[in-house]
C-alpha cells in the first residue's frame, strides 16, 4: 500500500440521513474532496426512493462557487450502450443498456448543458461515458439524476 497516496485523500463527510418505508436519503459534504479554490460548498443527496411503480435513485448534487467556473461530471457504464430519447438545454433523458437489462436515467440542471458519449473498449471490456458539460461558467447550480 503507498501510505503517501492515502495519507493525502480526503473523505466526505456524511452531513444528515434519513431512513423511511418508502425512501432512504443520504447527504454527503463533498466540498473538501475536490481541490478547487472557487469552490464554496457541494452537497449532493443521495436518495432511494422504494414506492412501488415509481423505485428510483436521485442523486442531486447542489455546487457554490466564488467566482464563475467552469462545471462537468460524468456518467459511467461498463458495456452499457447509451440510447437517447429526448434533449433540451438543461434536461436528457435517455437509457443505458447492459445485455438485456436497461436503466432509464434523466438528468436536470438549472444551467443549460452539453453532452456527448465517449466509447472505449480496454482489454475487451467497452465503457460508454455520458460526459455533461455547463455550457458556461457557473456560480452555482442544482444538478439532478435520476435513475429508474
Amino acid at each position: 500500500m503507498n501510505y503517501y497516496y492515502y495519507k493525502n485523500i480526503t473523505l466526505p463527510k456524511v452531513i444528515s440521513t434519513s431512513f423511511f418505508d418508502d425512501k432512504d436519503t443520504i447527504a454527503f459534504d463533498l466540498k473538501s474532496v475536490y481541490p478547487v479554490p472557487s469552490l464554496l460548498s457541494l452537497t449532493r443527496t443521495n436518495t432511494f426512493v422504494r414506492t412501488p411503480g415509481v423505485e428510483s435513485v436521485i442523486i442531486q448534487d447542489k455546487v457554490k462557487f466564488s467566482s464563475l467556473t467552469s462545471y462537468e461530471f460524468a456518467i459511467p457504464s461498463k458495456n452499457g450502450i447509451w440510447t437517447e430519447f429526448s434533449s433540451s438545454l438543461n434536461t436528457l433523458t435517455g437509457k443505458f443498456t447492459v445485455g438485456t437489462k436497461s436503466v432509464n436515467v434523466r438528468v436536470h440542471a438549472n444551467s443549460p448543458f452539453r453532452y456527448n458519449v465517449v466509447t472505449k473498449t480496454v482489454l475487451g471490456i467497452t465503457y460508454a461515458r455520458l460526459g455533461v458539460s455547463m455550457m458556461n461558467p457557473i456560480l452555482e447550480d442544482t444538478i439532478t439524476v435520476t435513475y429508474n
